[in-house]
């Protein structure tokens, strides 16, 4: 045989001990195997302070003004969220992002706070700071007896679930939520929706604005007709 002559191909050498079929099998498990491998090794990794600070996370420079605490502490969750960060990073890269009175804030606390620190941990003691239980038992008594008023039924929703946030064990009970903004809206809404009989809270907001442009029609048409009279 010359040296040129081509070498048979490998590729349809039969498997030993097993089947073809099998042995593909065998590959696939193998595959996913590593590619999970791969997927907890970066997940342990979590995320680069580069990373972090690629995303222009917002500094926090300890102004006692609760809704922007509360505003910094979410939008942090949701930025760590998206990297994935393990949760020592998240403290780490946190507490970095402290200015001024914040950062005084943290030193003191940090020192009656067991180790590790969590994320958890440190989010109930910077809520427990920036956001006493005053504030929210202040903010819970705004949603308690929130009315439309002058409101549009848009603004009345909006404001609605703004302020539920902070009666969290009310707004699990079923059928709370809809019966307090039932309550809350103008009795010429509302005195409608009785007889409409909503289901549930998405249902009631999506009758009340039909209602409320239907009065807003009735009242202009109302007006042209004065108008057309006087004229």
């Amino acid at each position: 045989m010359s040296n040129q002559e081509a070498k048979p191909a490998i590729t349809n050498l039969p498997t030993i001990g097993t089947t073809p079929i099998a042995a593909e099998s065998l590959r696939n498990a193998l595959v996913s195997m590593v590619e999970a491998w791969k997927e907890q090794q970066a997940e342990n990794r979590g995320c680069t302070f580069i990373e972090f600070k690629k995303i222009n996370p917002p500094a926090f420079e300890g102004h006692f003004y609760p809704l922007e605490a509360e505003s910094w502490i979410k939008k942090m969750d949701h930025l760590f969220g998206l990297l994935n960060c393990t949760d020592e990073q998240k403290v780490s890269y946190a507490t970095f992002m402290l200015e001024g009175d914040a950062v005084h804030w943290w030193e003191f606390a940090k020192r009656d706070i067991k180790k590790p620190v969590t994320w958890y941990v440190f989010k109930a003691a910077f809520s427990g700071h920036y956001l006493p239980r005053s504030f929210r038992k202040l903010k819970e008594l705004e949603f308690l007896e929130l009315e439309q008023g002058s409101m549009t039924v848009n603004e009345y929703d909006t404001r609605f679930i703004g302020l539920s946030r902070f009666a969290p064990n009310m707004v699990t009970k079923k059928g709370f939520l809809a019966g307090h903004f039932l309550r809350g809206l103008r009795p010429s809404i509302r005195s409608q929706l009785s007889i409409l009989k909503p289901e549930n809270y998405p249902d009631l907001v999506d009758d009340a604005l039909a209602i409320e442009s239907n009065l807003e029609v009735s009242q202009r048409t109302k007006r042209l007709k004065v108008l057309g009279t006087i004229y």
